[in-house]
């Protein structure tokens, strides 16, 4: 029997399979229909957000990637935000966008 490009016939299983041992770097799995790595779940990433096909998850975009200093990226949300170790003593505030501690502006 003939074979698609790229797969030989195995006599074992009467079958086309790929003509090379490949393997995948996980989370990728092989898809043994293309004979290419593939990732198992494509998942609907939130807003802010792209499904990158090397990792198999969602990342924050380009265009969210760069936070002003002193700011960081949440990689959870894809926000900047001030660092988690900044801690301020009543009644001062944290300023979100110089992420130093400030008195509150109605004392």
């Amino acid at each position: 029997p003939l074979c698609a490009e790229g797969f030989v016939f195995n006599e074992n299983t009467c079958s086309c399979e790929c003509s090379f041992d490949k393997y995948c770097q996980a989370p990728q799995v092989l898809n043994p229909f293309s004979c290419k790595c593939k990732c198992p779940n494509v998942t609907k990433c939130p807003p802010n957000q792209i499904f990158d096909y090397e990792t198999c998850q969602c990342i924050c975009s380009e265009e969210y990637v760069y936070c002003p200093s002193p700011q960081v990226l949440n990689i959870d949300t894809c926000q900047c935000q001030c660092s988690d170790d900044i801690y301020c003593s009543a009644p001062r505030m944290i300023d979100p966008t110089w992420c130093e501690c400030t008195c509150p502006k109605d004392v």
